[in-house]
């Protein structure tokens, strides 16, 4: 009996060692090996010299670098945010208000739709939706009496939130799936024992829906935390980063410092500052969601 199970346990590690192989290959020795040339020196495209902490010196007293840090997470902020909530409204609309079996399926599929796009093509696709003299935006304005054009990414001021339009547009509807999915999980003998009981739609959904569905919300929160960090294509075909630095977070920034400056090692150095961040980030995020889920979930 003990060596069957420790035959199974073998059989299991066989089965899962090529994508553990996959994952040391092009994950985690990437990762170490980007920690490793932040120490040095750069010339030809490799390391020529160790120079220790300066790399580091040279980012904390560059003043984009700070800023690209700012707008990481003021970006993954309003991806954690938004998307969770636009998703968790239309999940409720969707399901719980909405009593067309057919109009549910089909509003489920088309808020859907966008999330099954790459973040390439949304940014090519809301590029030709902002553009100030063909694009629809303008057009709609038009349709008002707004004739005045509207550069929607040419404000250094607003160029973040704009670019931020389209990602809401193309994730919440993941959200927006999930937790339909944990809403039809609710017990129906409870919600028609609430309605015995004489409970409206408003107190079922604050008392037995959202506290049953805590659970959810808290993954698509990481979820879309998680996305909010690895944000780059979306920013990049839309803004490049600008106008100005106004849109230009890390992984925008260091992609600009490698490839284009051809400052490997410093692009090395603030992915590695920005994985402290996120490690840091994610622990106090799930401190927190634990908490949010034990009080509201229990």
């Amino acid at each position: 009996m003990l060596n069957n199970k420790k035959g199974k346990q073998i059989k299991a590690y066989i089965y899962l060692l090529p994508a553990a192989i996959l994952l040391i290959i092009f994950l985690y020795y990437p990762v170490v090996e980007s920690i490793g040339y932040s120490f040095f020196n750069f010339k030809n495209f490799k390391p020529f010299e160790f120079v220790g902490l300066d790399n580091y010196r040279s980012a904390f007293a560059d003043g984009l670098f700070w800023n690209s840090i700012y707008l990481t997470f003021k970006w993954v902020i309003m991806n954690t945010i938004f998307p969770t909530f636009i998703g968790l409204m239309l999940s409720i609309l969707v399901d719980y208000l909405s009593k067309i079996q057919w109009f549910t399926s089909m509003s489920r599929t088309i808020l859907f739709m966008p999330m099954m796009m790459s973040m390439v093509a949304v940014g090519l696709l809301w590029t030709l939706i902002y553009n100030p003299n063909l694009g629809l935006l303008n057009g709609l304005l038009g349709v008002f009496g707004l004739d005045e054009k509207f550069i929607a990414l040419g404000s250094t001021k607003t160029a973040i939130y704009m670019s931020f339009i389209p990602l809401i547009w193309q994730s919440s509807g993941f959200s927006m799936v999930v937790c339909s999915a944990a809403l039809q999980s609710v017990s129906k003998e409870m919600l028609e024992a609430s309605l015995i009981d004489g409970c409206n739609k408003f107190n079922q959904l604050k008392r037995i829906m959202l506290p049953n569905i805590v659970g959810a919300i808290v993954m698509v929160s990481t979820v879309n935390m998680i996305s909010g960090f690895k944000a780059f294509d979306l920013l990049y075909v839309l803004t490049k980063g600008g106008p100005g630095a106004a849109t230009e977070i890390t992984a925008v920034y260091a992609y600009k410092q490698a490839f284009l400056a051809f400052k490997f090692d410093y692009a090395s150095t603030m992915m590695t500052c920005l994985l402290i961040c996120v490690i840091v980030f994610l622990l106090i995020f799930n401190f927190f969601s634990n908490k949010v889920e034990k009080k509201f979930g229990s």
